[in-house]
């Protein structure tokens, strides 16, 4: 017997893979929480499963990757190394790494709140929603520079260069570790 397609998010939500007829007689794909008569199997050939880092699960073409696994790590290994940035989230998207940062309260102030063990809090699942905060644009594919851009609140959300052009890892590390706190507020 064979089964339906099904992706577990970081959630732990699982969704079924569906095919939904247009209008227009084409396909749309989606996911759904319940499985249905129109479920599919299989990927549709030359797709793939993107999940959010808010858990939100879909299907987009596959694409040439323009950011390498590498300089994604570059970016997290900085945030894994300071433990009050270690709750932010870092997702690649087409010529970007963009940080998220996290929101509601942090396992310590879980603990305090609930009155619960630290260790306890910080075994939680992972629950919580994110929001864009920072990102590293690719400038130069051949010399793999980026450039930096920080949210800015003033007005509405829209995106402020902080830096010139460079190096990743020096960016990272020198910008980073200003999440967070007042200091963020004054890069530009």
């Amino acid at each position: 017997m064979k089964r339906h397609f099904i992706y577990v998010n970081r959630k732990g939500r699982r969704y079924y893979l569906r095919a939904i007829p247009t209008a227009k007689g084409k396909t749309r794909y989606v996911f759904s929480r319940e499985t249905a008569s129109d479920a599919l199997y299989r990927l549709p050939a030359g797709f793939v499963v993107r999940e959010s880092v808010n858990g939100v699960v879909s299907l987009a073409r596959k694409r040439d990757r323009l950011v390498r696994d590498g300089e994604v790590e570059v970016v997290r290994s900085v945030l894994a190394a300071e433990s009050r940035l270690a709750r932010y989230a870092v997702e690649e998207r087409k010529d970007a790494i963009w940080v998220f940062e996290p929101l509601g309260p942090s396992p310590e102030e879980i603990s305090k709140i609930y009155r619960i063990p630290l260790d306890r809090a910080q075994q939680e699942p992972v629950t919580g929603q994110y929001t864009p905060i920072f990102r590293f644009m690719l400038f130069d594919p051949v010399a793999r520079t980026f450039y930096a851009e920080r949210m800015c609140f003033l007005g509405g959300e829209s995106w402020m260069g902080v830096h010139r052009p460079g190096p990743l890892r020096k960016l990272a590390s020198m910008l980073l570790p200003h999440l967070g706190q007042e200091s963020f507020f004054e890069l530009f």
